[in-house]
């Protein structure tokens, strides 16, 4: 039976305005399997912070892609991560979504004065820091500024091929558009697969706002 993975990866957790509904990241058909997990720093702490992230892969898997996705909060300055000994920067290079107004925590005052509303996401591809032997992974985030200026939320997507394993189809797509909407809709083209299994996966941060702090998903 063929299944089908769709990981919507809603980022960022802000509200945005005129732009593209969703970025596409990953769509593949393989036989194998995907592992995500996610983390999102207490955003009223300028303190260091970090997870681990407990998985492993069947024996005999290789690695297809792996990405490290972050979702910015303004105008935030280049930050550097670790994944267990590895170094991993966002900055401007890693940014793969337009930049959006965010209404939420997104302002920021540059050195000249002028407020940047910015927000967006960026996209590290971690390919060759996974490895199938890996047996888990430790996320370290240095300090940031409070609230804004910031990497807000972190999102580990890979995908591997193992021959024992059922085909699947994974869809990985990046939301920039107005979380200020009442629905929020993405476009997944099913149709194109044959039938089987379909699961939804959301990685979706928050605003410390009681209005809009919360998820209801409805797939038709």
């Amino acid at each position: 039976m063929r299944k089908i993975t769709v990981i919507g990866i809603c980022f960022l957790l802000a509200m945005a305005m005129n732009v593209n509904a969703q970025v596409p990241l990953f769509d593949q058909s393989f036989t194998g399997g995907v592992v995500t997990r996610s983390f999102s720093p207490e955003v009223s702490s300028a303190d260091s912070s970090g997870v681990q992230w407990d998985f492993s892969f069947p024996e005999g898997s290789t690695i297809i892609k792996a990405y490290l996705i972050a979702g910015r909060q303004g105008d935030a300055p280049p930050l550097d991560i670790k994944l267990n000994a590895f170094r991993v920067r966002f900055d401007d290079l890693t940014q793969v979504t337009p930049s959006f107004t965010s209404e939420f925590y997104g302002d920021s005052v540059r050195l000249d004065g002028s407020v940047a509303k910015v927000a967006a996401v960026h996209v590290a591809d971690i390919t060759t820091i996974v490895r199938p032997e890996t047996d888990g992974m430790y996320l370290s985030i240095p300090s940031q500024s409070i609230v804004s200026r910031r990497y807000s939320d972190f999102t580990l997507f890979v995908a591997y091929a193992h021959p024992d394993l059922e085909p699947i189809h994974s869809t990985v797509v990046l939301n920039s558009q107005s979380f200020s909407q009442p629905t929020l809709d993405y476009t997944i083209p099913l149709n194109k697969y044959a039938c089987g299994d379909v699961a939804f996966g959301f990685s979706a941060g928050y605003v410390c706002n009681n209005t809009f702090d919360k998820v209801s998903v409805h797939a038709n």
